[in-house]
């Protein structure tokens, strides 16, 4: 400890002591950090399908309810690239499958028209599951039953 206030001489012969609480002990620096909200897939629905009663059905595909905001889509949603399939339940065979489909957040719907599998064959009568699918990483989104009108044999 120095011995006398001469010890804390400053520029311009002001001698410094100290008398009482500064700024900087008053004061405490406080940082915020906020994280950007994580995105997220946006979900996709099927609209219901009963019956399928061509060889070339078609599907409409939705964005999910409250995946959309009064004015606009949510900001932290993206869009989400989609298949959808046509599964017989009993034998685990895929009689129809779809392209690949991009949802995009603002809401719109879209028409997908499914593919036949070649050399699959399927009665008449069958239950049948419709399902939409993440083409990514194959996440089940949807899926509802529909009974097939249509005989599906091997040549066709």
């Amino acid at each position: 400890m120095p011995r006398s206030i001469n010890a804390f001489r400053a520029y311009g012969g002001i001698g410094l002591f100290h008398g009482g609480a500064t700024l900087q002990e008053l004061i405490t620096p406080v940082v915020i950090f906020r994280w950007p909200k994580k995105a997220e897939k946006v979900a996709a629905v099927l609209t219901p399908v009963l019956e399928i009663t061509s060889l070339k059905p078609r599907v409409e595909v939705k964005v999910g309810v409250g995946q959309t905001a009064m004015f606009g889509a949510d900001a932290k949603m993206i869009g989400r690239h989609v298949i959808v399939k046509v599964v017989d339940p009993g034998s685990g065979c895929r009689l129809f499958k779809s392209q690949s489909y991009n949802i995009e957040p603002e809401g719109r719907s879209i028409m997908i028209t499914l593919e036949r599998e070649p050399n699959e064959a399927c009665a008449r009568g069958t239950r049948l599951q419709v399902e939409v699918r993440d083409a990514d990483n194959d996440e089940l989104l949807d899926r509802c039953d529909a009974e097939l009108k249509v005989d599906l044999e091997e040549w066709d």
